[in-house]
């Protein structure tokens, strides 16, 4: 009985943001434990929610407390719980020591009887206790309660944002947590929560507002939590107008804003005060006279409110009386997606397969199709006859790709795609056809006849089978030799010939991950090379093979300004965001944000359009202070190697180390941890690293958190490799705090776990560094391998 009355009050319209919050295992037990108590009625806000588990764990555990000492326990943890989340590198690792410290030994040690602190390692050199709270959300709670000011959220100084009493907490992912606990905390005075979510929303960051779109989004998710915010309708209507647009008066027409500003905007309504934006989004639907308008809100009303009758009407009228086929065609496919296979949408799609005379759209509504049309007879019959009929291979290509998506264990849908197997001229359409049938002939029992009978045919059958056979089994053969890597690369020092440029500049990105000499030749070609093809080639290479690497940044970024080719620009930009990580994304902001000027959007606006992509996605990874920086500072030019040649390939130099009788050397890549300050990822990628090197086919990695879980695993390795010792040697990657700090505590003579760095920041001892540019460094990497006896 009571889990029915449970499960109809979660079901209740505007419990969805509680909902989701208990789908996570631990709060949805409490909330069965604690329903009882709740008196039939649910909170609406997360901070109230926490408030009720709180009091209900108060009420499990003994010793029992009265309200008086729950407050001041509370208090106590809250300050232990802020002291831990203002640590960096180990915010839900706590020192026995600190906690001491923080709450005084009585309080310490009553958190630690009833529960709420729990001893979950010690530190392996002074075996002091580590601790971690219930649950790392309790002590965002906690947290959320010690805060008495939001300028310890926010402390914006406009005119310098790196002085230390600035504080701009609101954009760092693990403030946001205890944000939105702070903002629905009863205690807090309104006054106080208004005075935050104003400062939010006129937050102005001096860079184009980057960041005052973060913080606007901040507000919108905030007023979630603090309903009776008087900004609220203001806040929603804003992210709507941004989302959607605006009809301007004085153009008489509709206005919209840049795709991601857009984007962003929709997404965080799914976070904002979802009652304001239902209404807000069907009054946009009832007034806006633009169909895509129309059309987009309905589906992300839908998005929201999947049960809201309006958005499906609305797109089954603009179905109905659309005058525009395409307009008509995204529509359905639309509410395909929000009302799962609406056979209105099928039908709809169905139609303008048969009646559309451009073949361009016949094909995409075939696309559409695909993805809302899962077994549906109609579909699979619709794109069957358009697989026969059409007379462009585009077309039936298309059709019997979506065929294999939507036409499982059809019948109809299996012998279309054999007699279009048999009787197309067309080798890729044919081979499309065998790849579909493969995923939707179940038992095989056709896809087998068929390869029996073509395996016996042409040799052009042959090779069109073998092909979909590799095609199908996803294949990739990655034995290539160092010898084809040479080959490449005497072609592009050598030959005139632009195909052949281009061959082999596409070959280099293929099998040259990490190879410097590659990027030295990739980086030289955008350089000089005039021709776009090659440029635009070089430029997706890059993005394949150089993680992080500055040259090939500054490559890009130059590339990216100065190219007169749309696509070359849009390939740089894509393997630019692909490669780029940490300090160099400064690079990217200082290097395009002067094409960010209103003259440029009027007359290029593919490159304002690529280069606000890149610099919105570095506002996401950046701190302010540090972008603020950038965008202040002025670009530097590329940095173009002089030498063809370079003579820095630590990767390729580190393999060929020698294991001594004693000691088992261990190169690790640890590019992927630079700007890491949270210590359990960092144990995770190296244990990670470790275990992939040295048993590659292990797939049994050991899932660790900290210096003490991963020196356990120690003795068993060594006794795996036959060794004494190990050496890691760690490259590819600034030695920055939080990695010295872990790498010290990891490194250990005793247990003969020795660790050297290739770096030119001094290392403190038991580590050991060799400088990048140091001569004979192989010898020298060598020799204290082999000191170690």
């Amino acid at each position: 009985m009571l889990s029915q009355q449970l499960r109809e009050a979660l079901a209740a319209s505007g419990k969805e943001r509680i909902r989701d919050l208990v789908k996570n295992p631990l709060r949805c037990s409490l909330l069965c434990g604690t329903w009882q108590s709740l008196d039939g009625d649910l909170p609406d806000t997360r901070a109230k929610l926490y408030r009720r588990f709180v009091t209900t764990l108060y009420q499990w555990k003994k010793p029992h407390l009265n309200w008086s000492q729950q407050q001041d326990l509370n208090a106590a943890l809250g300050k232990l719980a802020l002291s831990g989340m203002l640590n960096e590198t180990a915010r839900f690792q706590l020192r026995e020591s600190v906690g001491y410290r923080v709450m005084g030994a009585s309080q310490f040690e009553l958190a630690c009887r009833l529960g709420w602190l729990n001893l979950v390692a010690r530190d392996a050199e002074t075996l002091e206790g580590i601790y971690a709270f219930y649950h790392p959300t309790f002590q965002e709670y906690f947290a959320a309660l010690a805060v008495e000011d939001w300028h310890f959220f926010l402390n914006h100084i406009p005119e310098n944002p790196q002085h230390p009493d600035a504080r701009y907490r609101i954009f760092e992912k693990q403030w946001k947590e205890v944000i939105l606990l702070w903002l629905g905390r009863e205690e807090v005075g309104k006054e106080e929560k208004e005075g935050f979510v104003k400062a939010l929303v006129e937050f102005k960051d001096g860079c184009d507002d980057f960041y005052g779109y973060r913080a606007y989004f901040l507000a919108a998710t905030g007023i979630a939590e603090f309903k009776d915010c008087s900004l609220a309708d203001g806040i929603v209507s804003q992210v709507i107008k941004w989302g959607f647009g605006y009809f301007d008066e004085e153009k008489q027409e509709w206005q919209t804003f840049l795709h991601l500003i857009a984007q962003g905007s929709r997404e965080i309504l799914k976070e904002t005060d979802r009652e304001r934006v239902i209404s807000a989004l069907v009054e946009l639907i009832g007034t806006s006279q633009d169909e895509d308008t129309c059309i987009t809100t309905a589906y992300w009303l839908g998005e929201i409110d999947k049960d809201n009758p309006v958005a499906s009407e609305a797109l089954v009228e603009l179905i109905d009386t659309s005058q525009n086929e395409g307009s008509r065609g995204i529509a359905a496919f639309l509410l395909g997606i929000i009302d799962n296979a609406n056979p209105v949408a099928i039908q709809a799609l169905v139609e303008l397969i048969n009646t559309l005379q451009d073949e361009n759209d016949r094909t995409q509504a075939a696309f559409l199709l695909e993805t809302i049309g899962k077994g549906s007879p109609v579909a699979v019959a619709a794109l069957v006859e358009l697989m026969r009929t059409s007379q462009e291979e585009n077309t039936r290509r298309q059709a019997a790709k979506s065929l294999g998506e939507v036409g499982e264990d059809n019948p109809v849908a299996i012998s279309g795609l054999v007699e279009l197997i048999r009787n197309s001229c067309e080798q890729n359409t044919r081979m499309t056809a065998a790849n579909s049938l493969g995923k939707i002939d179940i038992n095989n029992s056709v896809i087998l006849v068929i390869f029996d009978e073509l395996s016996g045919s042409s040799e052009e059958d042959n090779t069109m089978i073998k092909l979909a056979y590799n095609l199908a089994k996803s294949l990739i053969d990655n034995s290539i030799t160092l010898a084809n890597f040479d080959r490449c690369d005497e072609l592009i020092g050598t030959s005139e010939d632009d195909n052949t440029w281009r061959s082999a500049v596409n070959t280099l990105g293929k099998i040259c991950k990490d190879n410097l000499v590659a990027l030295s030749d990739l980086v030289e070609l955008i350089g000089t090379f005039q021709d776009e093809n090659t440029q635009r080639r070089a430029a997706v290479s890059l993005g394949k093979i150089c993680k992080n690497n500055p040259d090939a940044i500054a490559a890009l970024v130059e590339l990216i300004r100065t190219s007169q080719d749309e696509e070359t620009r849009r390939r740089a930009a894509e393997s630019l965001q692909e490669i780029m990580k940490g300090k160099h994304f400064a690079t990217a902001v200082s290097g395009l944000k002067d094409s960010l000027t209103s003259e440029i959007y009027e007359n290029d606006f593919s490159l304002y359009e690529e280069c606000y992509k890149i610099i919105w996605d570095c506002a996401q990874n950046m701190t302010y202070p540090e972008f603020h920086q950038a965008w202040h500072t002025q670009p530097t030019n590329s940095a173009i190697p002089n030498n063809h040649r370079q003579n820095t390939d630590i990767p390729t130099l580190l393999k060929q180390l020698q294991p001594t009788d004693k000691t088992w050397v261990i190169p690790l890549n640890i590019r992927a941890l630079e700007g890491e300050t949270d210590i359990s990822p960092i144990a995770q990628e190296l244990c990670t690293q470790l275990y992939q090197t040295i048993f590659p086919a292990d797939t049994d990695i050991p899932a660790i958190r900290n210096a003490p879980e991963f020196k356990r695993l120690i003795p068993q390795l060594k006794n795996r490799l036959q060794k004494q010792h190990i050496a890691l040697i760690l490259h590819s990657c600034p030695c920055e705090d939080a990695l010295s700090s872990f790498t010290r505590k990891l490194a250990d003579s005793q247990m003969g776990i020795h660790i050297a760095w290739i770096t030119d920041t001094p290392l403190e001892l038991p580590l050991t560094g060799f400088a990048v540019d140091g001569d004979d460094l192989l010898d020298a990497v060598q020799n204290w391998i082999g000191s170690y006896t």
